[in-house]
């Protein structure tokens, strides 16, 4: 069972690579792009749902909390784009509230687990789970404030279309990840582990922030152009 799961966890990781880079390059509307994201989260939720599975057949406390990451960012990227696309006001469920609060308790353990072993003089992966953890800790603290300070999310805020861009562009960062982890060899074990993270979360940045400008303008077109309707 173990072998048919690493086979499967190895296809779908190919198969994120593969469609995530489509996804990326493919123009931002409903056609290609929606079809490669949706190949991409599927591939992503295969591959953390094996993760999960795989490291509790022999337990392996880091791959546990990595696929726990991964499931996370790609959960949240498919959730944004679902609020980016409300037509009317929409009220968050108890359901869409507790996956962020199961990551927030994850990332808490990833950050403290390791901060002790490091203390102890032990686990070598502890620096790169904390950085794991730090960066969904982040995310699901944003997530509770978002839920706290917006009882009722508005249709067509930009934010959510960021947020989008961010969390999925994370997922695929995982995913970049997973691949030199496994077939880079002969250099710091840590550097195929967060270089990756490094360079994507400059990319990410600077995508935000042309979205950003991209966003602002639209809408004050589309002010303008209802200022001289009405």
């Amino acid at each position: 069972m173990y072998q048919m799961l690493l086979l499967l966890h190895i296809v779908a990781g190919t198969a994120s690579l593969a469609s995530g880079i489509f996804a990326m390059m493919a123009r931002k509307s409903k056609g290609s792009h929606t079809l490669a994201g949706t190949w991409f989260y599927v591939a992503m939720y295969t591959v953390g749902a094996t993760a999960l599975i795989m490291s509790l057949l022999k337990w392996n406390p880091f791959l546990f909390s990595v696929g726990v990451f991964s499931l996370y960012l790609t959960w949240s990227g498919k959730q944004a784009i679902f609020y980016w696309r409300l037509t009317e006001q929409h009220k968050p469920k108890l359901a869409e509230k507790l996956p962020v609060l199961a990551a927030f308790i994850m990332a808490a353990i990833m950050i403290l687990v390791p901060g002790w072993q490091m203390i102890a003089g032990a686990g070598r992966m502890s620096p790169v789970s904390m950085v794991f953890g730090s960066i969904m800790l982040f995310g699901t603290i944003r997530d509770f404030t978002v839920f706290r300070k917006h009882p009722y999310f508005a249709p067509r805020n930009k934010d959510w279309l960021l947020k989008h861009i961010g969390t999925m562009g994370g997922a695929y960062i995982s995913a970049v990840t997973a691949f030199l982890v496994i077939n880079v060899k002969g250099v710091p074990f840590w550097l195929p582990w967060l270089l990756p993270t490094v360079v994507g979360s400059a990319l990410i940045s600077f995508t935000i922030r042309k979205w950003t400008i991209k966003l602002t303008k639209h809408s004050r077109h589309e002010i303008g152009q209802t200022a001289v309707t009405d």
